[in-house]
């Protein structure tokens, strides 16, 4: 539909400058890339700001994924109130994305205030790179039923170790997709502040971005870096294990947020840690959360609100409480499991083992437990510990 500005063989660009779009309808546009809209690399020199406002995005397409509706590499970039719908070409291809945005100088990160995507399918909303921490502000995504993730972290770069915060957004009625996904190690932060999240599940085993279905709502391992506060989980399900979340331990922090009727169901051990799910068989450190609140969640195994795998360590010396898990000023209201923990359980005991394997050190302070329900520890529930393994639980 529209572009400005060119850029030659060598690099250079030319016919670049500020312009402005504001309550523009763009349906079922389609190029190679920016399928709507695409701006050229802007500088500082040139000083080209993108302004965009009140418009809405219907079913655009780019062949080569990089943003089906936007591709901008403005110098400043401006959006706000900004409509995604309907996108569904149905390419299943984990490097596209609806919006694609770099900014690749440090004095400058794009504004990008209530972007809406809803009903779409096949493609990730927004792939962004930018130098230096930024705040993302009100997005919200509704209504999705894909296996593709509302927002895949994996194509993200934000420069060095710096920062990028997911403030206020919403999820709600998203099916299969997973609301935040991360598979690869990265050095920048992204913080998930004030988000809610609601009647979100995964049911869908073998697919691009995961084996089982676990963690509805963020899905998160390897060595990512992912901290959640202050956040809100309704009604998140997940066929296999985490509920809400699944992570491995050393990959995210997770403090002051609310997990209600969240839950994990199947016929086998692999349901666990109906809202939260963590791996910490790599830890590198000791575990903190804090602050948080479960009600009604349960698990059709063990661990109703949380569920820990922690690091089997065979020799003790020098690493006391090196790799536990700490637990303060939790909450568990009517919390259930079938088998093991209403509220939390820690490592598992396999049918026919010598011994259980993913327990460590676990404590447990200024925390209640109200009305939770299990076969074996209504609350808690702690493997057979060794004296080889040494784990000790502090409540």
């Amino acid at each position: 539909a529209i572009s400005s500005g060119v850029t030659y063989e060598d690099g250079e660009g030319w016919g670049d400058n500020d312009l402005s779009l504001s309550m523009c309808n763009f349906t079922e546009c389609e190029s190679g890339k920016g399928g709507a809209i695409y701006f050229q690399d802007g500088d500082k020199a040139g000083d080209e700001v993108t302004y965009m406002s009140s418009c809405r995005f219907v079913n655009c397409f780019a062949k080569e994924g990089e943003g089906y509706a936007i591709s901008c590499r403005s110098y400043k970039l401006s959006m706000s109130n900004i409509y995604f719908g309907k996108h569904k070409r149905n390419a299943n291809n984990a490097t596209h994305s609806i919006a694609y945005i770099s900014m690749n100088e440090e004095e400058v990160v794009p504004s990008l205030y209530h972007l809406e995507f809803e009903d779409n399918s096949g493609v990730s909303g927004l792939t962004l790179s930018a130098a230096n921490t930024l705040t993302l502000n009100q997005f919200s995504f509704k209504n999705y039923e894909d296996n593709t993730p509302c927002i895949n972290l994996n194509y993200w770069k934000i420069g060095g170790s710096n920062t990028v915060t997911f403030n206020g957004f919403t999820f709600e009625n998203i099916k299969n997709a997973r609301c935040i996904y991360m598979s690869e190690d990265k050095k920048f932060l992204t913080n998930v502040v004030n988000c809610n999240f609601k009647d979100v599940s995964v049911d869908v085993f073998r697919t691009t971005y995961a084996k089982n279905p676990d963690g509805s709502c963020i899905l998160c391992t390897e060595s990512g870096n992912l901290k959640v506060e202050g956040c809100n989980f309704t009604n998140a399900y997940a066929a296999a294990c985490g509920g809400a979340i699944y992570a491995e331990a050393q990959a995210i922090d997770i403090n002051h947020c609310r997990f209600v009727n969240c839950a994990t169901s199947s016929d086998d051990d692999q349901s666990q840690g109906g809202a939260i799910y963590l791996d910490a068989s790599n830890a590198a450190d000791q575990e903190i959360l804090q602050g948080n609140y479960f009600e009604n969640c349960t698990s059709s195994y063990s661990g109703g609100g949380l569920y820990v795998y922690c690091k089997d360590v065979k020799s003790r010396a020098g690493d006391y409480g090196r790799y536990a898990i700490r637990m303060n000023l939790c909450t568990f209201v009517s919390c259930k499991s079938s088998k093991e923990g209403g509220a939390i359980s820690s490592g598992i005991q396999y049918e026919g083992a010598t011994g259980a394997e993913g327990d460590n050190d676990f404590s447990i302070y200024n925390s209640n437990f109200t009305k939770c329900e299990s076969r074996a520890g209504g609350a808690l529930f702690f493997q057979d510990g060794t004296k080889e393994g040494d784990e000790e639980t502090q409540i």
